[in-house]
């Protein structure tokens, strides 16, 4: 329990997930997080794709070990830095209990402060990124990395373009459904519902 949160959602004393600064913190953590574990699924993926029906296997798998061994130390490092970074939030979401054993919140963050330690400290991730990896080989990890960046990006517009399709459609149907009036011809024997189309744009296309 905390005290009455600043923006007047409780009355009284509440406890601190209704605390927008706790709430802004919890979010940054988790942004934080899931952005660590979509790089390392990224490089796991480069290495892992299959590569039996390509027209040229040895070269796709080249292309592949080329990827993942560049975003090693981009991984490693942003994800060790990261790891401090959320660990230190989560000290501060605890406020004064962060520092208590009893929560756990403290040797999360002395857990975190050695991984840049032992998996190599920033500085000798960012020599082996600059100095080795990104010189060698007349650039191929650039290229091999250039490669993966297009493929996700004809992908994400792929998805793009496939989700505005079917919002499309959705939204013609409902605007056809908003629109439907009842005319009745002067005979009230030959009454009958009339459709009027959608009025919006796209739908009249």
């Amino acid at each position: 329990m905390q005290s009455r949160p600043v923006d007047g959602s409780v009355a009284g004393s509440a406890t601190i997930i209704h605390h927008p600064d706790v709430r802004r913190m919890l979010m940054t953590m988790r942004a934080y997080t899931e952005g660590c574990r979509a790089t390392g699924a990224g490089r796991r993926g480069g290495v892992s794709t299959p590569r039996t029906t390509h027209p040229d296997a040895d070269g796709a798998a080249s292309e592949n070990q080329a990827f993942y061994e560049f975003m090693v130390p981009l991984v490693k490092g942003y994800s060790t830095e990261m790891s401090i970074e959320v660990a230190s939030l989560g000290v501060q979401v605890h406020g004064g209990m962060g520092f208590i054993e009893e929560t756990g919140a403290a040797q999360h963050l002395r857990d975190a402060r050695i991984l840049t330690i032992y998996e190599g400290t920033t500085a000798i991730q960012a020599n082996d990124l600059v100095g080795r990896k990104t010189a060698r080989d007349g650039g191929r990890a650039r290229l091999a990395v250039a490669a993966q960046v297009a493929a996700t990006e004809a992908e994400l517009a792929r998805e793009q373009k496939r989700r505005r399709a079917l919002d499309g459609a959705s939204a013609c149907g409902a605007g056809a459904r908003r629109s439907s009036r009842w005319s009745t011809s002067s005979s009230a024997r030959d009454a009958r519902p009339t459709r009027t189309p959608c009025s919006r744009a796209r739908c009249r296309t």
